[in-house]
């Protein structure tokens, strides 16, 4: 048998070469489905499909021979069939010098037919060919010829299906390896632990950095099971972590998520946030294979601690205090308050709760009707003047008794939603109103004495009735009673008040 010239295309392998088309699991239907379409369209008892894989020539599927045989005649004619744009036919075998000497042509299955046509992809590399085989010699229209290409065209485009197939998967296998690597990145820059977890055997995996958040390395904690978190975990926080474990387990909550401590090598807590969450189950429905992560949160939760404990401080410091504070929105038509002290329950009657945020009513409804508009005026007179205001007004009680109180306050910065802000303290001067009311009260009378005593009037009934008519608003009164001792005798008679009128006896 005479080698042709020139060799099979042995470009670098490429994505296109290495597409298995389903070789690995035996004869691929879809060929073998081909190949029986060309045995009846043609009418010759063998054909054979060859498939280039990692840069060799693998057969796809034959049919009309035995498997021995199969190797055989393909080293015979399958390497022509690769190199001719066309197709090769051959009309017969024994004529032909390539192939006259060849033992599957002088005997079994005595090939004297062949036609052949090689199979390309889109970017017209090499991707196998397509046989025929008779054992008597034929001519090959040119119709046939066409139909020749049109099964070949068939197969190349089942062999571009399978490429893209294998380009989509690469690129899937591709951009995963890079999400993993870019998660291991993310994983190894934050600092967090991760940890595997086989429910039903109790193994466990976890990476160095769950072991450093204690102090550890793996192989100092090495034998790791699931007890080595028990172990190190605080018993007070287990029984809260186990309950969130079920429920989990049950498929209660989509994860599971607790905070809690671990003993650190050195003896101290740390605190860390446990995650996990189950990704697969037994076939009966038990959780099988969780993964987790530990985050080490003690920074953030001594930082809460502290702010709690400052908050805490705080607000003793302004329960001791004898007044309100408070902090509120501007320009508000309810004086709504964002935070006011307990303070006000022992001033009005009604709760911080009742008030923040009108809850149950706002702060504008216990202002007295009177008073609202200049407590309003007041504000903005501040307001404009960028300074601070000082007023006092009433507020109702819970009982519906009201109140004075005094207010100091001032504009300061909020934040992003609220930048500008409005905070103070009340304090209840009821008692010191009604002593400086008490003490006008005085002063006045002093005063009307003082009249009453130095005035010009001649007759002492004109003295009286002006003294009367002076003290009336003072004291409310309408009526007096005057009484008069001449010698032994004591004279008593009511008296009108009314101006203008001349004294009568009663």
């Amino acid at each position: 048998m005479k080698t042709p010239q020139g060799s099979i295309n042995r470009a670098t392998p490429s994505l296109e070469a290495n597409v298995d088309h389903g070789l690995n699991d035996g004869k691929p239907p879809r060929f073998e489905r081909m190949a029986r379409l060309a045995q009846q369209v043609f009418g010759v008892p063998i054909v054979q499909v060859y498939l280039r894989h990692d840069d060799r020539l693998e057969l796809a599927t034959s049919h009309g021979l035995s498997e021995t045989s199969e190797a055989a005649l393909a080293h015979a004619f399958r390497r022509h069939a690769l190199f001719p744009s066309d197709c090769l036919i051959v009309e017969d075998a024994q004529a032909d010098i390539r192939f006259a000497d060849h033992p599957m042509v002088q005997a079994a299955p005595f090939v004297r037919f062949f036609a052949g046509i090689p199979l390309t992809t889109s970017s017209d590399r090499s991707a196998g060919c397509l046989c025929l085989f008779d054992t008597v010699p034929r001519a090959f229209a040119k119709e046939q010829i066409a139909l020749l290409h049109d099964i070949a065209a068939t197969i190349e485009a089942l062999i571009q299906d399978d490429i893209g197939r294998h380009a989509s998967h690469s690129a899937l296998s591709l951009a995963l390896q890079k999400s993993e690597r870019r998660a291991r990145l993310v994983i190894e820059g934050t600092g967090v632990g991760t940890w595997q977890w086989n429910v039903q055997t109790g193994g466990t995996v976890f990476n160095e950095r769950w072991a450093q958040i204690v102090g550890y390395t793996l192989e100092e904690l090495s034998p790791i099971t699931i007890n080595t978190w028990l172990d190190l975990a605080h018993p007070d926080d287990l029984a809260h972590s186990a309950a969130l474990l079920d429920a989990h387990f049950r498929g209660e909550t989509e994860s599971y998520s607790c905070k809690a401590r671990m003993r650190h090598k050195q003896g101290h807590w740390v605190w860390v946030h446990d995650r996990r969450q189950v990704f697969d189950w037994t076939s009966v429905g038990q959780p099988l294979l969780m993964y987790g992560t530990h985050t080490d949160i003690t920074h953030e939760i001594e930082t809460q601690q502290a702010l709690q404990a400052s908050r805490d401080e705080f607000a003793s410091l302004l329960s001791n205090m004898p007044g309100v504070t408070y902090r509120c929105l501007p320009a508000d038509e309810n004086w709504t308050m964002l935070y006011i002290s307990g303070q006000i329950d022992q001033v009005s009657g009604h709760t911080a709760k009742e008030l923040i945020n009108n809850a149950c009513l706002s702060y504008a409804d216990i202002i007295h009707p009177g008073d609202a508009a200049a407590v309003g005026d007041a504000i903005e007179t501040a307001r404009a003047a960028s300074e601070g205001w000082h007023i006092e007004y009433r507020i109702r009680l819970r009982d519906g008794r009201w109140r004075w109180v005094e207010e100091r306050g001032n504009w300061v910065t909020g934040d992003a939603q609220h930048p500008l802000i409005m905070e103070g303290f009340i304090v209840d001067i009821t008692r010191e109103h009604e002593a400086r009311v008490q003490l006008r009260k005085h002063h006045d009378a002093l005063l009307l004495l003082n009249d009453i005593a130095f005035n010009t009037l001649d007759t002492l009934d004109a003295k009286i009735q002006y003294a009367l008519h002076t003290t009336r608003h003072y004291l409310g009164l309408d009526l007096a009673i005057l009484s008069q001792i001449e010698g032994e005798v004591y004279t008593a008679r009511w008296v009108e008040c009314s101006p203008g009128m001349p004294l009568a006896a009663g």
